[in-house]
C-alpha cells in the first residue's frame, strides 16, 4: 500500500461524519506517533478505570506500535484489531502485526473483538 501519487486527500484527518456524530464525553488530539505521548488519553482513562486499550489506525508499524508499547508500559491490557490497521507497504504491517506486536498485545480481529465486547456487554 503506498501513498496516493497526488497526495493525501484535503480532509484526510477529519473524522467522518458517522463518527463525528457520536457522543462523546472527550476528544484526545494525537500529535506524536504515541497516542499517550503529549496527551491526557493515560489520565482520562485511569479517571474512568479503563484496564484495556483496543488499538487500530493508519500506520501499524508507527502509531500503533508506538501507542501500544505506551499503553503496555502504562500497564493497560492491549489489544490490536489486526484488520483495522495499515501500513505503506504490506509486509511492514505483517511484521508489525505477527512479530512485534504479539509481544505486548492480544492481536485480533475485529469481529473478534466486537464479540467480546458484546458478550462482555451481555453478562453472564
Amino acid at each position: 500500500m503506498l501513498l496516493p501519487a497526488a497526495g493525501l486527500p484535503e480532509n484526510w484527518a477529519t473524522l467522518v461524519p458517522e463518527i463525528s456524530a457520536l457522543p462523546s464525553q472527550i476528544h484526545i488530539t494525537k500529535r506524536q506517533q504515541s497516542a499517550f505521548f503529549g496527551t491526557e488519553l493515560d489520565l482520562q482513562f485511569r479517571r474512568r478505570g479503563i484496564a484495556t486499550a483496543v488499538i487500530c489506525g493508519v500506520a501499524t508499524n508507527f502509531g500503533v506500535e508506538a501507542t501500544a508499547r505506551d499503553a503496555h508500559n502504562l500497564n493497560y491490557a492491549v489489544v490490536i484489531a489486526s484488520d483495522a490497521c495499515s501500513s505503506v507497504m504490506l509486509d511492514l504491517h505483517d511484521f508489525a502485526i505477527t512479530k512485534i506486536l504479539p509481544r505486548i498485545a492480544r492481536v485480533r480481529h475485529s469481529s473478534q473483538i466486537i464479540s467480546a465486547l458484546g458478550a462482555e456487554a451481555a453478562g453472564p
